[in-house]
């Protein structure tokens, strides 16, 4: 079974192709325990472009004036977070995490509500662990999926 992911990045769409695999230990998972639950957005991360400043390099991809595109890196060079304006709408939407320089996790604002809708958790950088969702945008998980479990 192969999952098709968009990946939004500098330089435009990159579609990515995920194989599932089973789902491994890690302290960055999806669990139906979470299920009515909200994920806040990390501390160091904004929906407002602005916010991107000292330590982050930024990008203003469509020349408006107004960044839609943010990478910070680590003191070893690692990148850490990727922050992404998609739809150009002048409020970040897509956010990467990322372990030494591995994603690890995305997680979107998918109907500009300014609040984290779907967090897709990733091993080894490029294989779909499983997702959360809120899926009728009511704040709360209400939808999780666990790959390599007993489908």
């Amino acid at each position: 079974m192969k999952l098709i992911i968009q990946r939004r990045g500098i330089s435009g769409l990159l579609i990515l192709f995920f194989l599932v695999l089973p789902v491994s230990a890690s302290s960055s998972q999806p669990s139906e325990d979470n299920i009515g639950e909200y994920h806040s957005l990390h501390e160091d991360l904004s929906f407002h472009p602005s916010e991107y400043g000292d330590g982050w390099i930024v990008n203003d991809e469509n020349s408006d004036g107004v960044v839609d595109y943010a990478i910070y890196f680590d003191e070893d060079g690692y990148k850490v977070f990727e922050v992404i304006d998609f739809d150009r709408n002048g409020s970040m939407d897509d956010f990467y995490f990322y372990s030494r320089g591995v994603l690890v996790r995305q997680e979107l604002d998918q109907n500009d509500d300014q609040l984290i809708d779907l967090w897709v958790y990733i091993t080894e950088g490029v294989y779909v662990q499983g997702y959360e969702r809120d899926s009728n945008y009511d704040g709360k998980i209400d939808v999780v999926k666990l790959y390599g479990e007993d489908e």
